[in-house]
């Protein structure tokens, strides 16, 4: 899980704080209080129990808190080295990078304003910049975030994908 934690950091980057020491003595209310001097409008609480493993995401300072059961994950690291050809490249992942990823939603669309997938489509859009496409410079796009709600083949019940991709974007003449 702490894995993890850096992992979803990198993600975050250059929106979160990267140098942030967590303790047993430290609270959620002592990161609350301090949350408002700092300008924080979000948080993603990782979360290990003995039965599962827990992301709650907080908008600060009134909510709302979704919290979400994580049922499987790969760390960037793994990915990285099963693409061999894709080692020259793995920095994609690495805080390097200056701009924040470009975020993807997928069938969270044409959702009832009581739909609870509704409040998550909308928590998760507030914690990325849009997107300003006539000053977007494609250069500096090298990341995308997926958020694709779906259903689970085997039990039927919906289930949000979270998934991060390194791209690699130019211009093209067109005719």
């Amino acid at each position: 899980m702490r894995e993890l934690l850096v992992n979803l950091r990198e993600l975050m980057y250059p929106f979160t704080a990267v140098k942030l020491k967590e303790s047993k003595k430290n609270s959620l209310k002592d990161f609350l209080g301090v949350a408002g001097q700092f300008g924080v409008t979000h948080m993603m609480i990782l979360t290990q129990t003995e039965k599962s493993n827990y992301l709650r995401l907080i908008k600060n300072p009134k909510g709302p808190t979704i919290t979400m059961k994580i049922d499987e994950y790969t760390l960037s690291k793994d990915v990285v080295s099963y693409h061999q050809k894709n080692k020259k490249n793995n920095k994609i992942f690495s805080m390097t990078l200056q701009s924040p990823p470009l975020l993807i939603m997928n069938g969270f669309g044409g959702r009832e304003d009581t739909d609870p997938y509704k409040i998550v489509s909308l928590m998760i859009q507030s914690m990325f910049p849009p997107i300003k496409v006539q000053s977007m410079n494609l250069t500096a796009c090298k990341r995308i975030v997926l958020f694709n709600l779906a259903k689970d083949p085997e039990t039927g019940e919906e289930i949000i994908e979270f998934r991060h991709y390194g791209i690699s974007a130019r211009q093209r003449a067109v005719n």
